[in-house]
This record gives C-alpha cells, structure tokens and sequence, in this order.
C-alpha cells in the first residue's frame, strides 16, 4: 500500500513539474 501511494505522489510531482517547466516555456 505504501509502495502505490509514494508512486501517486512521485506521479503527481512529476506531472505538476512537468506543467510548471510548460508553464515557464511558454512564458519564456
């Protein structure tokens, strides 16, 4: 259970880095 849920938050920190880096990309 552990396992899932620390894959959920490195998944979910991935994608929202993912977005930020986009974000700044695009502004830039």
């Amino acid at each position: 259970m552990t396992k899932y849920l620390s894959l959920f938050v490195v998944g979910l920190a991935t994608g929202y880095l993912w977005g930020w880096l986009d974000g700044v990309a695009r502004f830039l």
